[in-house]
């Protein structure tokens, strides 16, 4: 859930690669130096909500590898209301996730640098509520990009699909602790016209801790010219 610096696609964040894609269930390469023992897959996750569902506060995450390698960002994460937080990245992203019945969404994301917000009709799938270990869900809909201090000015729209998949389980040492962890796979496609994104990342949630860890590859291709980001982000404390 970062941001990958994009002029007009911004939200296209959370969410096939810029290269050959590590197959789900295998390990990450760049994690490697956090990793303890083997992926593991388990049939079923025991507490959706504790894994989840983030608690309020801010935390640092340092990049480990790829973009802006050897930085640190600081997330915020606040509850805005029943069922919805706002998740923020100090002067990159903003998003806006609510909890429904088949799962988390994301309803919409302000971009800082761009000036661009972006919204999704239906509201962009990021977690299932139900997940069989390796078989993806997958989701469809379409993405509209206005300027944020000018919302009747727009600036791009189109449409996006997602696939969605619980693919493993790995315990990661976070500092002192070693961590247990519930990874995500998704593979995530926008054609907003003149452009295009595939983005593909593998996300770590904990139990009582929420997100602590993402490795993603993104493409953005605009008119015919693709740019690539990298990345691998951590929780540092």
């Amino acid at each position: 859930m970062p941001r990958t610096p994009l002029a007009i696609l911004p939200v296209l964040l959370l969410l096939t690669g810029c290269a050959a894609s590590v197959p789900p269930g295998a390990a990450q390469p760049t994690l490697g130096a956090y990793r303890v023992g083997t992926i593991e897959e388990k049939t079923s996750i025991d507490d959706w909500d504790g894994t989840f569902i983030q608690n309020d506060g801010s935390t640092s995450f340092t990049i480990v590898d790829g973009n802006d390698s050897g930085t640190t960002v600081t997330y915020t994460v606040k509850t805005i209301g029943d069922g919805e937080w706002e998740l923020s990245t100090t002067d990159r992203s903003t998003w806006y996730w609510s909890k429904g019945v088949g799962g988390m969404v994301c309803t919409k994301n302000v971009d800082v640098p761009s000036g661009s917000t972006s919204t999704f009709d239906p509201p962009l799938l990021v977690i299932p509520k139900s997940m069989e270990p390796g078989t993806p869900v997958t989701a469809k809909g379409r993405i509209t990009v206005v300027h944020t201090d000018n919302p009747s000015s727009q600036m791009a729209s189109g449409t996006w699909t997602t696939s969605i998949s619980h693919d493993g389980d790995v315990t990661l040492k976070l500092g002192d602790d070693e961590v247990e962890c519930t990874r995500i796979h998704t593979q995530y496609a926008a054609d907003l016209g003149l452009a295009t994104v595939d983005r593909e990342s593998w996300d770590y949630y904990a139990k009582g801790r929420g997100w602590v860890a993402m490795v993603f590859k993104e493409t953005v291709t605009k008119v015919i010219i693709p740019e690539h980001t990298t990345g691998t982000w951590i929780l540092s404390k």
